[in-house]
């Protein structure tokens, strides 16, 4: 699969211990009504003093404003990053638990250097997300291995089911955050 069909550089376009900056920039589009749509390691800059900054907004949607000039069914976006509601074209469905999805599939990424979705080509990815649960984290890289409560917040940002996936990008990555607190060593002294 080429770059362009994964949205993906050959580096990390930028480093975990932003990824609580990025995801209250996004929370921060959608409480004003902003829908970014195509959240991807590609979208994500850093600038020279270190500083990640999210870019191309040019899928992005209002929240209230519907499907807009988007046709039914067509469907817009990075398939590695895309949300299952998004792929499938119901843009009804499409709302902030949608860019949770892509953040869920960007910190997935992030923390393993691969995909929740193995698929070669962009219809096989279509294919696994529509009907396939994603590689549990754990599995993703031979030789790497997550807590159980990290494991399970970056999977519940993938959930295909919308109920049961975080509601907003500030939840999901509260959930993230204190599952990373929770199985952080504990030290005592010195």
């Amino acid at each position: 699969m080429t770059t362009a069909e994964t949205g993906m550089r050959k580096q990390t376009a930028f480093p975990i211990s932003h990824f609580n900056i990025v995801a209250r920039a996004i929370h921060h589009a959608h409480q004003r009504g902003v829908l970014h749509r195509d959240l991807k390691p590609a979208n994500i800059l850093v600038d020279a003093a270190g500083e990640p900054f999210i870019t191309d907004f040019g899928l992005a949607r209002l929240a209230q404003q519907g499907s807009g000039a988007t046709l039914p069914g067509t469907v817009m976006g990075t398939p590695a990053f895309m949300a299952p509601e998004q792929a499938r074209g119901e843009h009804a469905a499409i709302g902030p638990p949608s860019d949770v999805f892509a953040l869920g599939a960007l910190l997935y990424y992030l923390l393993t250097g691969a995909l929740p979705f193995n698929g070669k080509s962009p219809r096989e990815l279509f294919q696994q997300l529509l009907t396939q649960p994603p590689i549990p984290l754990n599995d993703a890289r031979k030789g790497f291995r997550f807590p159980p409560a990290v494991e399970a917040t970056v999977m519940r940002g993938l959930e295909r089911d919308l109920a049961k996936r975080c509601k907003t990008v500030d939840e999901f990555a509260q959930a993230f955050c204190t599952a990373v607190r929770e199985e952080a060593p504990k030290r005592t002294g010195f």
